[in-house]
Parts: C-alpha cells; structure tokens; sequence
C-alpha cells in the first residue's frame, strides 16, 4: 500500500522549504517522483533498510524505554556539583545553548551536509529555549559545577502515563565523571515522582556513548527506524 507524502508544515516554514515525510516499508514507491515534484525535502521513514537510497540515509533513530517499577530505587551519587532545574534567574542561558547544541552532534540535522551549520544550531538553540520556557518540556534540569552549568536534560510529557526525555548533553570537558548517569537517575525519580510509568528516550543507534549510558540505567530499545533525506533541489 503506498503512503502519501504529507506535508509538515513546522518544518517547512522552519527551514523555508515545502518539507514533507513519508513513510514506507521495503521500496520507494512507484509514483514517489511524480508526488515529489510538490516538495524539496522528504524525510523518509522506513523500519527496513531502503538499499536504493541508502546513501540518503541520515539517521538510524533509535527508541529505548524504561518502565517505570516503584520497587528499584534510582540512586544520585554525591558529587561535588548540583542538580536543579533551570532557573533563569541563577543560570546562564547562552550556557544552556551550547550543550543543546552538543547534544544534537549525531543529529540528522547535523549530518546533512544539505543543512547549514547556522541552520542546524538555530532548529537547537529553538529547542533548548521552548524547553526553558516549558513550550515544549515539562523540566530542565541543569547540572551546576563551581557554578558553572554543564549538563542539562529535558523532560516532555508523551501521553498520560509517559515521560519522555529529549535533549540531554554533559559538556565535553566533563565527561567520564558520573554526570551524565546521576542526571539520568534524577529525570527517572522526576518523572516517578510526578506519576508516570515510563520514560522513553530517542537516541541514534551510532551514538554509542548515549546507547550504553541507557542501558546502563536500565532501559531497551523498543524501536529502530532508517530515516532518509531525499532532496529535490
């Protein structure tokens, strides 16, 4: 059966083209080239391996969950930092835009070599601000050492017994202390407290560090999914 391209109409006046997605199983279909001639850019989502475009292929998202048992506790290590949500009072924001930006360095909007740098860190200083701003995320949660913010998390809300997280980096020179693990087990004892049963995350299978740091605190990937940008400029 053929899905239609549907237009998404954030994107295209994001980035000022005509955007649309599609999403299919094993081929493209017949008709895809005479329905492409409406667009510039198709994200096309497919949960197999498309070898016709595979040089398309920008993204392997990767969706993990954690289902949320009131009998395993999550434990935040001392450390000599803080963990807190954002304030805007008390925390640089500018600070915040940059590990936004750092978190989305396997993004599919980084790895295009079709999308601007500029545009690319735009679409994440937007997210990061919406987030702060609780457009789009019921928490942020900053990680504060010496006073300085250097690693952040986003909290959205799914559905009614879902959480999901979104943006998460530990700033580069600071990793490998525990940081990103303890902001991890915080969102987790978060979304448990305000009475959600799940937390999901979405990741891209190639992000190793953010994989295993997962699975570490004890989620499973649920869900792989090949997204291809198809051009028609």
């Amino acid at each position: 059966m053929y899905n239609k391209i549907v237009k998404l109409e954030w994107d295209s006046e994001f980035f000022n083209l005509e955007v649309g997605k599609l999403i299919i199983q094993n081929s493209i279909p017949s008709n895809f080239l005479k329905e492409l001639s409406k667009f510039q850019l198709v994200y096309i989502f497919s949960e197999n391996k498309i070898s016709e475009i595979d040089d398309l292929l920008v993204d392997k998202k990767t969706i993990l969950t954690l289902k949320l048992d009131d009998s395993k506790e999550f434990k935040v290590k001392e450390t000599n930092g803080i963990i807190e949500p954002f304030d805007i009072k008390k925390h640089d924001t500018s600070t915040l835009i940059d590990l936004a930006i750092q978190s989305g360095i396997y993004s599919r909007f980084n790895l295009d070599p079709n999308i601007d740098d500029l545009l690319f860190k735009k679409l994440y200083r937007k997210w990061i601000l919406n987030s702060i701003d609780k457009v789009n995320a019921l928490q942020t949660l900053v990680f504060s050492f010496e006073n300085k913010v250097v690693a952040l998390l986003t909290i959205s809300i799914e559905n009614e017994s879902t959480a999901s997280i979104g943006l998460f980096a530990v700033d580069s020179n600071y990793r490998g202390l525990g940081i990103g693990i303890n902001m991890i087990n915080q969102a987790i004892n978060y979304v448990k407290e305000q009475g959600y049963d799940r937390l999901n995350v979405v990741t891209q299978l190639d992000n190793n560090s953010a994989i295993n740091i997962y699975k570490k605190a004890g989620f499973n990937i649920i869900n792989l999914t090949y997204i291809y940008h198809y051009w028609n400029l």
